[in-house]
């Protein structure tokens, strides 16, 4: 099996984990091993625990320059395999859907949106 299949199973299966809520996910400032040496921008940053393994999933934001003489911003998702002293070991960044799905999820999940949701319907319900 090649690397890049490994790799989506393994967005996958953390998705599956997240949306079950067997995986919890922390917003945490970001690690300097991310952030030291460059001029990119990491807007937002998480970091869960998996088999004593921890994962870093965050949103790098960085600027390019076009033909044009012109700079524009954009972003790459990057999941992210730390060590106990958070430094960056490895990490995944090419595009694909298992990736913007994962981190769309973990933001989610962050925010306790569907918690607020949940509360404001229940609240509703009862009020009626």
């Amino acid at each position: 099996m090649s690397d890049d299949k490994k790799v989506l199973l393994l967005l996958t299966l953390l998705t599956k984990l997240t949306s079950e809520k067997k995986l919890q996910w922390n917003a945490t400032p970001p690690p300097s091993s991310i952030t030291d040496g460059s001029d990119d921008v990491v807007s937002l940053h998480f970091e869960t625990t998996y088999k004593n393994q921890t994962i870093s999933l965050y949103e790098r934001r960085h600027q390019v320059y076009t033909d044009e003489d012109q700079f524009y911003w954009t972003g790459t998702i990057v999941v992210a395999f730390l060590d106990g002293s958070r430094r960056n070991l490895w990490e995944y960044s090419e595009p694909s859907a298992a990736i913007v799905n994962l981190f769309e999820l973990v933001r989610r999940s962050a925010a306790k949106v569907d918690d607020l949701i949940d509360d404001l319907l229940s609240d509703s319900a009862t009020e009626s």
